[in-house]
């Protein structure tokens, strides 16, 4: 038959400690897997042995903090926000991406460590504010440079050489100072800027 395991106080205090520590860290979405997997050595301890079980000691958490209960709890994960998945990830990849124009996304994933590693890809890929600088490297538009006046240049150049020729191409288009401006980014991520405008 089922088994019954009686959880002691001690692991629902631990696992209330933990996850509000999470949250005064910042974090404001976190899976269930990654929680159980950062923690599996002391779960394991009260036969807490996987995320469907860590689930079900959340539900007791929750009953013990109105912090912890005023999260939104979906079916992999839980969050300080109602929103979509995409949305909350790629504002935690923001909060964390540093000063810098360009990140792997391996060191983004290890900055966020309560969520998975292939989220923190997709979210990367799929995000209108990140493009794909080379193999495992991503640029943030936030640290795109260009002035509204070459922006207006290159539509006009654009415009101009449809017009007359029915199509442009950026390889054709001066765009040497927007390639100085960036030159931490590679040209793949400096088009796929550019396209956007």
């Amino acid at each position: 038959g089922k088994k019954v395991y009686i959880i002691p106080d001690e692991c629902i205090e631990k696992l209330m400690v933990i996850v509000e520590g999470i949250l005064d860290d910042g974090f404001q979405i976190v899976y269930y897997e990654r929680l159980h997997n950062l923690n599996e050595d002391w779960l394991s301890n009260y036969n807490i042995f996987d995320e469907g079980m860590l689930k079900s000691l959340l539900d007791t958490v929750k009953k013990k903090s109105a912090r912890i209960a005023s999260l939104t709890f979906k079916q992999g994960y839980f969050s300080t926000k109602k929103s979509t998945e995409l949305l909350l990830i790629e504002e935690e990849i923001k909060r964390v991406w540093g000063d810098f124009p360009t990140a792997e996304v391996s060191t983004i994933a290890n900055k966020l460590p309560y969520i998975l590693f292939d989220k923190v890809r997709y979210s990367l890929a799929y995000s209108g504010d990140f493009k794909r600088n080379s193999e495992g490297v991503y640029a943030y538009k936030k640290f795109f440079n260009y002035t509204e006046e070459q922006i207006s240049a290159i539509r006009a150049e654009v415009r101009t050489r449809c017009e007359s020729s029915g199509n442009a191409n950026l390889d054709d288009i001066d765009l040497k100072s927007i390639f100085e401006n960036n030159y931490e980014m590679s040209s793949f991520a400096i088009y796929d800027f550019i396209y956007e405008f």
